[in-house]
């Protein structure tokens, strides 16, 4: 295995309990029993500074309107 592949290796990422609800994970959103939409979450593995070597993790969501209508992703990071 080059360092490539251990760049990129993902087995030994720490992962935080606290983001456990939110991986790969389907939020409704409703007003008076109504469904007004869902919001998507995800967790993925991510390098961050000082030059990358840094292991953490980003939470990605995304409101997705009853409408049809999808909002940006939005991605929070780690607060180190």
């Amino acid at each position: 295995m080059g360092w490539f592949d251990t760049w990129f290796d993902e087995t030994d990422w720490p992962t935080g309990a606290r983001l456990d609800p939110f991986r790969d994970a389907v939020w409704q959103l409703s007003l008076n029993g109504e469904i007004k939409g869902w919001v998507t979450t995800s967790v993925t593995p991510m390098r961050s500074f000082p030059f990358f070597w840094s292991k953490l993790e980003c939470m990605r969501n995304q409101v997705h309107w009853a409408d049809g209508k999808d909002e940006d992703v939005d991605e929070d990071y780690s607060p180190e």
